[in-house]
């Protein structure tokens, strides 16, 4: 069934292990329900539980010039049923869709065909679009949903179906986190990145105040998470030889900076996600822990890069990264939201 803890939406371009044969056909759990979430009533879409960060992702791009947008080429992978695609589409961006399951794009764009974009996203991802949201990315209208944008399909294990250097934007959302090779995907964007490209990354967020508490208590994320070898499997081929897995590999901040640094990129900042209520009711127990021992972490680190650049392990001219890692995981974007997201470029 549809995973209600993180939204299934994102979900799709994933993990299979390993490259697939031709004409391999994915069976995912969630279409054996009887109506899966792209299909389902529009009534049923309104009490869906879902959680949503997109709102808060579409406003990274609402301030972009929309003289610009159409001469930057944005690629969406997973898509799922095009959350992120969909209104990049309609706001005048030109977007590459590409998933594994391409028909949930389809199946979503058919269902809600005539309604207005963000109205239909807002019942599908329980997110709000506000009016300065709708004004910044749609000039104030709501424009209706796109009905040309196809969807590329894609395995995330593969190699991408693209080019060198063709995208000025790649996002990836809620989906990083269902490949079992993490760094060769980063690897991937990059390749299909131009120079000074952005890279939007989101994902659960590992080091948030409720995250640690509840490893802490139970070794899980969340204390209501749960992970085994059957039931976090979320699809399999039809001859069962590739695993569509689930939330199998998260990963926390440090690791995704080494990739994104390893793979030549610039990590520039974190952005502002929804924020996790239990991770705030917990700062005052957990912060002055929290901070004494980031600090005492950050130091050693310091130390150690400083000996081994005396010792011309690493470059000369490179900078002492404690301090902004220190920065980053005492910022409320780390401590106390549910979602991590973080921007790179290519250098």
């Amino acid at each position: 069934m549809v995973n209600r803890d993180r939204p299934a939406a994102r979900s799709a371009a994933t993990s299979m292990t390993p490259a697939p044969p031709e004409g391999t056909i994915f069976v995912r759990a969630a279409d054996r329900c009887e109506n899966p979430p792209h299909v389902a009533d529009y009534t049923v879409l309104q009490r869906s539980r879902l959680r949503s960060l997109y709102p808060m992702l579409l406003s990274r791009f609402a301030d972009i010039e929309k003289v610009r947008r159409p001469d930057l080429h944005v690629l969406d992978v997973p898509a799922g049923t095009g959350v992120i695609a969909l209104p990049l589409k309609a706001a005048g961006f030109e977007v590459t869709a590409c998933d594994l399951f391409p028909s949930f794009l389809h199946d979503f764009v058919e269902a809600h065909h005539g309604r207005p974009v963000s109205e239909s996203l807002s019942v599908y991802t329980r997110g709000w679009y506000s009016e300065s949201l709708k004004q910044r990315l749609f000039d104030g209208s709501d424009p209706v949903m796109p009905t040309d944008l196809e969807c590329v399909p894609t395995d995330m294990e593969a190699r991408l179906p693209f080019d060198d250097a063709t995208f000025d934007i790649v996002v990836s959302a809620e989906g990083i986190e269902h490949v079992s090779d993490r760094y060769r995907l980063i690897a991937q964007f990059r390749r299909v990145l131009k120079k000074g490209g952005t890279l939007i990354i989101t994902t659960p967020n590992m080091m948030c105040l409720r995250a640690r508490m509840a490893f802490a208590l139970a070794g899980w994320r969340t204390l209501n998470c749960w992970l085994d070898e059957y039931t976090g499997v979320q699809g399999r081929s039809e001859d069962g030889s590739r695993i569509y897995h689930g939330h199998a590999f998260l990963l926390d901040y440090n690791e995704i900076r080494y990739c994104l640094h390893n793979t030549g990129f610039r990590l520039k900042g974190l952005l502002p996600m929804q924020l996790s209520r239990t991770s705030q009711l917990l700062a005052p127990l957990m912060w002055p822990f929290v901070w004494a021992a980031t600090r005492r972490s950050c130091r050693m680190g310091r130390r150690k890069f400083e000996r081994a650049r005396a010792r011309r392990e690493v470059p000369q001219d490179a900078m002492n990264p404690a301090p902004e890692i220190y920065r980053h995981l005492m910022s409320p974007q780390l401590l106390y939201t549910s979602t991590m997201a973080v921007e790179a470029e290519a250098i």
